[in-house]
């Protein structure tokens, strides 16, 4: 019985009680850590919204403008009214079994002056209203890359309800797998105060480049300009993200609503050093307060059982 009783508890040793601590204060400096991981996080993201916004911001400004200069170089609104409005007017009156060869000719005459007017139109199209298509291509351009008569009908076809929408304005378009943008737009006859037609052309992208050339994607992230089918009119690169969680996209609309800029951002990739910083001071803490639960434990765990240092 007296053996029994003279027994140390290790629970009621001071070694036992040393390690609580020590365990109290590595839980506490870790909850500290991560929450202030967290907060650093949270102000990331909100910086990194404030910075995307103002960039963005002046981006579509500048993506208007540019689209805007674009669309009045290939087909000027004026001049494409009165050169193809009175031939449309004609065709639209032709009878139904045949379109005179003149017509067609004239039509065909109009786009090639347009087209050398300005070298960065790769073809140009006009629609009537009975969807007859009249194209014309860059002779010096790659053929692999220009579209036949019937790829410019579904273009048209898949942008009517666009046109329809405040007829007049210039309707922009992504050709899946081409760098190019195409622009639409609808003809107006100012005789019979109607839109008889739409003029379609593909111009190159080097303005919309020159927006985003100064622009570091490792920093900014990437942008993507989408028109209102969803097809890619232009855009700066992919993420290469591993999650889709990692990724921070912003949408801003432009031209009313037509078009929309998408910033795409790796959150991921920016905390990386954030990241690789926090598991460097896990590491290193759970090494401080581990080496002295194992001193107390290894050196100090057999002395506690043989003295009778109780508090």
């Amino acid at each position: 019985m007296e053996l029994k009783e003279n027994r140390i508890q290790f629970r009621k040793t001071l070694y036992f009680r040393l390690i609580i601590g020590l365990l109290f204060l590595g839980s506490t400096f870790f909850a500290a850590l991560f929450c202030i991981y967290s907060m650093s996080c949270r102000q990331f993201e909100e910086e990194l919204t404030y910075h995307s916004n103002s960039l963005t911001e002046q981006i579509c400004r500048n993506v208007e403008v540019t689209l805007r200069e674009m669309s009045e170089k290939a087909i000027p609104l004026e001049a494409t009214n009165e050169r193809f409005g009175p031939i449309l007017r004609e065709v639209r009156t032709a009878k139904n079994y045949g379109l005179p060869s003149y017509l067609r000719l004239r039509i065909e005459s109009r786009l090639e002056e347009f087209m050398s007017m300005d070298y960065d139109v790769r073809w140009m199209a006009v629609v009537d209203r009975r969807e007859h298509v009249y194209l014309i291509c860059h002779d010096s351009r790659v053929r692999g890359d220009m579209p036949d008569v019937q790829d410019v009908r579904n273009i048209y076809a898949a942008n009517k309800e666009n046109l329809a929408d405040r007829q007049g304005n210039t309707v922009w378009n992504g050709r899946p797998g081409m760098d190019g943008a195409v622009m639409m737009r609808m003809i107006f006859d100012s005789d019979t105060m109607s839109f008889c037609g739409a003029i379609m052309a593909e111009v190159e992208s080097d303005p919309l480049k020159e927006i985003f050339r100064g622009i570091d994607s490792s920093r900014a992230g990437t942008f993507t300009i989408y028109d209102r089918n969803g097809q890619v009119l232009y855009s700066t690169g992919e993420l290469d993200a591993e999650d889709d969680r990692d990724i921070f996209r912003a949408e801003y609309p432009i031209s009313k609503g037509k078009l929309t800029i998408v910033n795409e951002v790796d959150i991921g990739q920016k905390n990386q050093k954030s990241e690789d910083l926090l598991h460097i001071t896990v590491v290193i803490g759970l090494l401080v307060f581990a080496s002295p639960l194992l001193f107390i434990w290894i050196m100090c765990g057999k002395r506690a059982k043989n003295m009778q240092i109780l508090l």
